[in-house]
C-alpha cells in the first residue's frame, strides 16, 4: 500500500491518497513517476508505504481549513484561484468577534452524506 501526499491547486494542500500497487518502482521514485503523468496543477510531494488497513479518507485524525479574503479593489493575479477578492472595506473587529464562534472542536457529522445515497 502506498500513501502519496499531493498538492492540487485550489482544492487542497497536504491531501493524501492511497492505492495498492505491485510496481517495482522504488518508493522514493514514485512521486517522479506519477508527476510525469499528471497535469501541472497536481503534484505528488512524497510517497511512503503504509499498513494495508490505512485509508486516506477514513484514517484522518484532523483537518484544517483556511479561507483567504483579499480585501482590495484589484485582487491579485498570482493567488486569484486561492483567495476570494472582496473590494468593499471589511469591519475586522466584528469579523474577529464572529470568528470566536468557530473556535474549538465541532461535530460536523450531520453535514456528511448518508452511506445509503
Amino acid at each position: 500500500m502506498v500513501l502519496a501526499e499531493l498538492i492540487d491547486g485550489v482544492h487542497s494542500l497536504g491531501q493524501v491518497a492511497n492505492f495498492k500497487t505491485n510496481s517495482q518502482i522504488p518508493i522514493e521514485k514514485v512521486p517522479f513517476a506519477i508527476n510525469s503523468q499528471l497535469k501541472k496543477s497536481i503534484r505528488i510531494k512524497k510517497a511512503e508505504e503504509v499498513e494495508e488497513r490505512f485509508h486516506s479518507r477514513y484514517s484522518v485524525h484532523s483537518k484544517k481549513y483556511r479561507y483567504i479574503i483579499h480585501n482590495s479593489s484589484t485582487g491579485t493575479a498570482l493567488y486569484r484561484e486561492l483567495e476570494y477578492q472582496f473590494p468593499i472595506p471589511l469591519n475586522v473587529e466584528r469579523m474577529q468577534k464572529a470568528a470566536q464562534y468557530f473556535v474549538g472542536e465541532h461535530d460536523f457529522a450531520s453535514f456528511k452524506a448518508s452511506r445509503n445515497q
